[in-house]
């Protein structure tokens, strides 16, 4: 498996901005690092078993067993307090998602 040292960039994006498209630039199974310490990796296909082992664990989270609340991003709060929306007109087009709450 590839390793790839990641090197911070700095940017000027802000939280609500859109992001410019940029190609991926990796395409095969790797390890990330950053400052020697391994942080993550990018599989191009999981293994079956892992691949269950996932599908077992997304089924769970969405049972009543993990308890959810609902997040709405910045996008949806830009469009009230910029574009004069209410909240509601804002959810519908923004960004919302479920988020479980664990631990």
């Amino acid at each position: 498996m590839k390793r790839i040292d990641l090197i911070k960039v700095e940017h000027t994006n802000k939280i609500g901005d859109r992001c410019e498209y940029i190609e991926p630039n990796v395409t095969e199974d790797c390890v990330f690092y950053a400052d020697g310490e391994p942080i993550g990796f990018y599989l191009t296909k999981m293994p079956e078993k892992m691949c269950r082992l996932a599908d077992l664990a997304n089924a769970e989270f969405r049972t009543k067993n993990v308890p959810k609340s609902l997040l709405e991003r910045s996008d949806v709060y830009a469009k009230v307090y910029k574009e004069g929306m209410t909240r509601k007109q804002a959810m519908a087009t923004g960004t919302v998602q479920m988020s479980s709450i664990i631990g």
